[in-house]
């Protein structure tokens, strides 16, 4: 039998909209009833007996009943996701027919965030305002899961992962960040992440982190009239003696020097845009994560 808002039994069993708190892990606790998690915003943790997963906005995972899982969100940007726990007999089929499974409880949705967070505040105000709120919630849910797409990653090939991990980079220079980071991120091998870097950009991940880095940093330096050494933690420097270091390394001048000889020629263009213009997989930055 096909689920349909009309003929389905769905019942909310909880919901709710959580910023996450960096100091808080949430334990395995086992239910009886599937339970549906979406990140709205940040960068969290999952972990099944599996695997670990790293999930951003957009991406979400599905409790089945019986499993344990634990979560939790990111020490640097911690997330904001919305939850539902959903009772009835045909939500099983529901999420089988999404194509999640309790092997790989990941997915991501299609519809646009503005689309989906209006969807699920509607959803939280058939809690709040119970009229009609069987016929309401059911089709809500309906809606949601036919917006919902397993996250293979089998199906990307080598190039995509490489714009999705330039657009992490892109999205995050200024945050501490790791090539484990990243790899935990597009769910990959760190060994292969690095494979990957070499083959197409002939560098690796971390001198790539650093070059854009130092790139964003030459745009400061020129367009505002922060300190160096402000600069060199916006551009996501921690030690101010390495930045120095990395910066003379590639521009064979004193970032004083650099601001000395074009600060006063700027116009506006974006050294990014220049630098990277010509890299083959360069990705635009997007807060679309």
């Amino acid at each position: 039998m096909d689920v349909t808002a009309e003929n389905s039994d769905f019942r909310p069993a909880g919901i709710g909209w959580e910023i996450g708190d960096s100091t808080r892990i949430v334990p395995s606790y086992i239910r009886e009833h599937f339970r549906i998690h979406y990140v709205t915003g940040g960068m969290g943790w999952l972990q099944t007996n599996d695997y670990t997963y790293c999930l951003t906005e957009g991406v979400g995972f599905i409790k089945f009943p019986g499993e344990a899982y634990t979560y939790y969100p990111s020490q640097e940007n911690p997330w904001e996701y919305f939850w539902m726990g959903i009772k009835g007999q045909e939500i099983e089929d529901l999420v089988r027919k999404a194509g999640v499974t309790r092997k790989e409880p990941i997915y991501y949705i299609t519809a646009s965030k503005e689309k989906i967070r209006e969807l699920l505040t509607q959803v939280c105000t058939t809690q709040i305002l119970p009229r009609n709120q069987k016929t309401s919630f059911a089709n809500l849910i309906t809606s949601f899961f036919s917006q919902i797409k397993p996250y293979e990653n089998s199906i990307k090939n080598q190039s995509h992962y490489i714009e999705d991990c330039l657009r992490l980079i892109h999205n995050n220079y200024s945050k501490k960040m790791t090539v484990q980071d990243l790899a935990d991120a597009l769910f990959i091998n760190r060994s292969y992440l690095y494979k990957l870097f070499v083959s197409t950009l002939n560098k690796s991940p971390q001198k790539y982190i650093i070059d854009y880095r130092i790139i964003k940093a030459c745009e400061m330096i020129v367009s505002t009239k922060r300190t160096i050494t402000q600069i060199a933690l916006d551009a996501g420097f921690v030690d101010f003696s390495d930045f120095y270091r990395q910066f003379k390394s590639r521009k064979k001048i004193s970032p004083s020097t650099y601001r000395f000889l074009h600060g006063k020629h700027h116009h506006g263009f974006s050294e990014a845009e220049e630098i990277m213009q010509n890299e083959q997989y360069y990705y635009p930055e997007s807060s679309d994560l």
